[in-house]
């Protein structure tokens, strides 16, 4: 169950990471069609809305909740069904969230517009766990919550990872993101070397994965603190991110700003 749960935290990570949604201190609800690969070898679209006030970030799926405390120090993914509350650091994911904020991003001279809000392009190549991951997002500079969205996830890189972000990140909100992602050997000290060949050729074997992102509004709330609190009855888990946490290639110092 806690081992779910912790790869449920990861995954909302590298989801916000990738769509950099907005933040502000009144707070902004930003709701975005996601539509990623499915285990059959298709695809399966969904929503998620993620809410952001303060140093507070909530992300809501069809799997669940989980909720990023910048302050506290701490992601937690919550479980309606068994009303359990799973608790990690986020320096947990320092290397495989951080990673996102890191390089270049260099800007191709695109303009368009998605939902009513204006955007330019931006290309981005970074490394999650076990994949190489070029992305393309839009950047829409003046949508609700822009100027505080770009602050909010620099705030969290540095937070996470002790680094500071790169200095070409773009300073807006993503309102239109795709992500291709390359297999890529996930390096692990002490493994054998037969093992980490036998890895490195199914790895091989597979075929790049598309995911697409974007968002269909953008509200301002005010919500109480309780919204991003666990809620009532809810047993709480910590986690022992030893346990759990992934070994993620470092971007060359060439590339980190």
């Amino acid at each position: 169950m806690q081992a779910r749960q912790a790869k449920r935290i990861l995954v909302a990570a590298v989801l916000c990471a990738a769509y950099r949604v907005a933040a502000a201190h009144a707070g902004v609800e930003i709701t975005q069609k996601v539509t990623m690969p499915d285990p059959k070898g298709g695809t399966k679209t969904a929503t998620h809305t993620t809410i952001i006030q303060g140093n507070r970030l909530k992300t809501i799926t069809a799997d669940g909740t989980t909720i990023t405390d910048l302050d506290k120090g701490t992601m937690v993914a919550l479980d309606d069904k068994s009303k359990t509350a799973t608790e990690m650091p986020i320096q947990s994911f320092g290397g495989s969230l951080s990673n996102a904020f890191l390089g270049e991003f260099k800007p191709t001279g695109k303009k368009k517009t998605v939902n009513g809000f204006t955007c330019e392009e931006y290309t981005h190549d970074f490394k999650a766990p076990g994949s190489d991951v070029t992305s393309v997002s839009c950047i829409a500079k003046d949508a609700p919550g822009a100027a505080e969205a770009a602050a909010f996830y620099r705030r969290m890189s540095e937070t996470m990872s002790g680094s500071k972000p790169s200095g070409s990140l773009p300073q807006g909100i993503s309102v239109a993101d795709e992500g291709t992602f390359k297999p890529a050997a996930i390096v692990v000290p002490g493994m054998p070397a037969e093992t980490a060949k036998k890895i490195a050729e199914a790895q091989a074997k597979q075929t790049p994965r598309t995911s697409k992102s974007e968002v269909t509004s953008i509200k301002a709330v005010n919500l109480p603190a309780a919204e991003f609190e666990v809620p009532p009855g809810y047993t709480v888990r910590k986690v022992d991110p030893s346990t759990f946490k992934l070994p993620i290639p470092k971007p060359s110092a060439a590339r980190a700003k």
